[in-house]
């Protein structure tokens, strides 16, 4: 029933008003690309579609396959679709050539997207309820309605279905590490075969995803050196099922997913990540006075990070003080769940999940080379988790103190009393 309840109201929030959501012209690429998942129904992979280069080396297909379902739902059909955004043209001459959507195909190209950040914030509230508390959920909850996950995670782009991945791959490697501690072989295989198929997913919605990858395998290394003593054969036997096995199924769906890839697999793989690295470097020399220069990157990251989850809409003294207020709940928090992990506390695999996603997913993404803020999807979202269960910690802790009080005083009253 409370799932039920929070449900609603995510769906309530996160599916209105989605034409309100402010326009980003890279969304083009993947709502005029839908038509690719057409061809790959269709078993059309010598179509002309799949020889875009720019298009087929940087538009990761899964948020296009996802746009182009709800917009076939909705009547949406490829004549109706705009042509991909040119940045080198002003808005008015894309607009003159057809590059922005019209009302109702943003709106149901916008709508899955909203539809699967429901169900990856439900996930995360699940997955922190199970392995901290109700409070801690309730908390991340409220935290789920701020400006930043409204905007991004309602747009026709990749961002939506990287978290919904993510998060499937999150719980994947916490049911992954439980049954290695079953030892059964035969579940081993089967859930580092599912986490292989979801980072998978997370890599081929954006590339960034593919560090999913290592959260199962360094949850197996720490949960099978930690757990109780057994032979080094059997410890390095389970570890290589689980490294093989989540690598060799992340990059076959990481291929399979894609008919780009099915000519010239391994050179058109590998210059996915050449292609990217360029269009960085390119973007670089466009946008120099984007690019996040050393000295101030740790100033910059530090405000846009933790302008989150408690955001203050100013400047000044007052919204730096909410930024270092959200940064030491968030250190405590991330504290506390370091020496839970290490006390091996009583559910502590999920908590070595949720510290292994934000080591593996977020930190990578403070060395970025722009200030764009999509970019900080995953820092935000871990430091939002990360903040929940340390604000719901201190807050046990001042309860019991209070507790504490209440009974000393109680005592001490009763003993003058002579009772």
């Amino acid at each position: 029933m409370e799932v039920l309840i929070l449900a609603v109201l995510l769906f309530s929030v996160y599916c209105s008003n989605l034409q309100s959501v402010e326009f980003q012209p890279d969304e083009t690429f993947w709502i005029a690309s839908s038509v690719r998942f057409d061809k790959f129904l269709m078993g059309d992979f010598d179509s002309p579609i799949w020889n875009e280069p720019f298009v087929n080396y940087e538009v990761r297909p899964i948020p296009s396959y996802i746009v182009a379902i709800s917009q076939r739902l909705g009547g949406a059909r490829t004549a109706a679709l705009p042509v991909y955004w040119d940045w080198a043209l002003t808005k008015d001459q894309n607009i003159s050539r057809g590059a922005m959507p019209s009302n109702p195909v943003i709106w149901w190209s916008r709508l899955p997207m909203a539809i699967i950040s429901v169900f990856s914030l439900l996930g995360t509230i699940i997955l922190i309820a199970k392995a901290h508390s109700r409070l801690a959920a309730y908390v991340f909850t409220l935290i789920s309605f701020n400006d930043y996950f409204l905007l991004h995670l309602r747009r026709a782009m990749s961002e939506a279905p990287l978290l919904l991945f993510t998060v499937l791959a999150l719980y994947a490697s916490y049911k992954l590490l439980m049954v290695i501690q079953e030892k059964s072989i035969k579940k081993v295989i089967l859930w580092s075969m599912t986490v292989g198929i979801f980072c998978g997913l997370a890599g081929q919605s954006k590339l960034t995803g593919l560090a999913c990858m290592a959260i199962p395998i360094l949850g197996a290394l720490i949960l099978i050196f930690r757990s109780a003593p057994t032979s080094q054969i059997v410890r390095f036997r389970i570890l290589l099922i689980v490294a093989g096995l989540v690598l060799c199924t992340s990059l076959l769906l990481f291929v399979a997913s894609y008919p780009f890839f099915y000519q010239n697999t391994f050179y058109r793989t590998l210059g996915t990540f050449y292609f990217r690295n360029a269009v960085i470097q390119g973007q670089m020399k466009t946008y120099a006075s984007q690019v996040i220069l050393p000295p101030s990157r740790l100033n910059i990251l530090f405000q846009r990070i933790f302008h989150y989850p408690i955001a203050l809409d100013s400047n000044g003294i007052a919204s730096s003080l909410f930024h270092w207020i959200n940064f030491f709940i968030v250190a405590f928090g991330t504290a506390h769940l370091i020496m839970q992990v290490w006390k091996k506390e009583r559910g502590w695999e999920k908590l070595v999940i949720l510290l292994l996603g934000a080591l593996t997913c977020a930190i990578p993404m403070l060395f970025v080379p722009f200030d764009w803020d999509r970019y900080y999807l995953y820092p935000i979202f871990f430091s939002c988790i990360l903040f929940s269960i340390g604000i719901s910690q201190l807050l046990f802790m001042w309860v019991s103190h209070i507790q504490k009080q209440i009974g000393e005083n109680l005592r001490q009253r009763m003993g003058s009393e002579g009772i």
